[in-house]
């Protein structure tokens, strides 16, 4: 193919990636992309596990292909055994940034055993495999599979495709953090006006005997509101409370949170009154989503 050709078509795929309904569809036609660039039967974008070590984003992306369906079965089994893959310990341990082969990783020293061997066939697969490094860590690849030696065609088009894939890689994974945070939104706690305005209230800080004045009520009845809050959201204190909200999507996640004692009084190394005594930052796992 043409350089033309080959970036007329990629303008094709790029919108047609970028007007998918949802990121698993987005994915799928960009994986379908690439196993008719490469003529790869098997196409799987992964991320970077607990150790470095790839992990399959959506499960295996077997690109149609009768004996295809046995590798998804045995997925688990090679998952389990991936680390004795010489392109996975290349691209962990040598952390290359251009799109490399298994040969590639077998000529840097990562041999590949009998056991290796006996298993990408049992999965279906063959040894051309191609990873193409995307930003973001030693596990995050696009890894493909040909019935055919991987040339030098392929290797051209596969660097001059990186830098267009991590785009496009990219903002696949922002709208699937965007659907993720619209199902938390949907799925959480129902909380009663009163039980919102409560729970701004602890969010910014305020006592109850604050909360109470600024909405008539009596503190007695803020913290009745309060104790629904904490069994709707499973929290045990003020703080946790905060937190939880905040991973349900009813309070934003900013960088920082503050919150107050639970008496009034000034608060501590503050010297004024009603001053939030206590900054609590997001855990990572949230402030990150």
């Amino acid at each position: 193919m043409g350089a033309i050709s080959r970036a007329l078509r990629w303008m094709d795929v790029s919108a047609d990636v970028l007007a998918a309904p949802d990121a698993r569809t987005a994915h799928g036609r960009l994986v379908r992309a690439l196993s008719e660039e490469f003529d790869a039967f098997f196409v799987v974008r992964t991320v970077s596990g607990p150790t470095g070590t790839p992990v399959a984003r959506y499960g295996p992306d077997a690109v149609a292909q009768p004996g295809v369906a046995g590798t998804l079965r045995s997925w688990p089994e090679a998952l389990a055994r991936v680390e004795e893959h010489p392109l996975v310990a290349h691209l962990v341990h040598d952390r290359p940034t251009v799109p490399v082969t298994l040969s590639d990783a077998v000529a840097a020293g990562r041999p590949l055993s009998g056991g290796t061997r006996e298993l990408i066939e049992a999965l279906g697969l063959t040894v051309h495999q191609l990873a193409v490094p995307m930003p973001g860590g030693p596990g995050e690849v696009f890894a493909l599979v040909a019935d055919h030696p991987v040339g030098p065609a392929e290797r051209e088009a596969a660097e001059l495709l990186q830098p267009m894939l991590g785009g496009l890689d990219r903002h696949i994974a922002l709208l699937a953090r965007i659907e993720a945070t619209a199902r938390t939104v949907a799925t959480a706690p129902a909380l009663t006006p009163r039980e919102r305005l409560v729970l701004q209230g602890i969010a910014g800080g305020s006592t109850a005997e604050g909360i109470a004045a600024r909405l008539a009520i009596s503190p007695r009845t803020v913290h009745k509101h309060q104790e629904n809050l904490y069994r709707k959201l499973g929290a045990v204190d003020r703080l946790s409370a905060v937190l939880e909200a905040q991973r349900a999507g009813l309070l934003p996640v900013g960088p920082t949170v503050t919150l107050g004692g639970s008496h009034g009084g000034p608060a501590r190394g503050s010297g004024k009154t009603g001053v939030p005594a206590v900054a609590v930052r997001p855990s990572p796992s949230t402030a990150g989503r």
